[in-house]
């Protein structure tokens, strides 16, 4: 499950509440999870386009092939793909989601 499903999830829960219960007093500047679901808040883009780094794309290359040597890393299409040479020589392509992390 991902922050977005969850947080859209709490979002239904509190609004079918609607007159139910009190909404809390916020001060104005303060940022809200409800908030970052607005696509007019300045923090939207940032919270829809969180990425993984390179860095964290090969560490999870490398915990599938273990001992492995990566030789390449491209990202296209929110997909990164780690080329990595097995200790036997086979040459492994791993497909990573760059939102989730998630191998594909």
């Amino acid at each position: 499950m991902t922050k977005r499903s969850i947080i859209l999830g709490l979002a239904a829960l509190i609004m079918s509440a609607g007159s139910a219960m009190a909404a809390p007093i916020l001060p104005s500047n303060m940022v809200t999870n409800i908030d970052l679901l607005r696509a007019e808040s300045p923090q939207y883009e940032q919270f829809a386009q969180k990425k993984i780094s390179a860095s964290q794309a090969k560490s999870i290359a490398r915990s599938r092939v273990p001992g492995g040597e990566i030789v390449d890393i491209s990202l296209r299409n929110n997909t990164y793909r780690v080329r990595v040479i097995a200790k036997n020589g086979r040459v492994v392509d791993i497909y990573i989601d760059a939102s989730t992390g998630r191998v594909k």
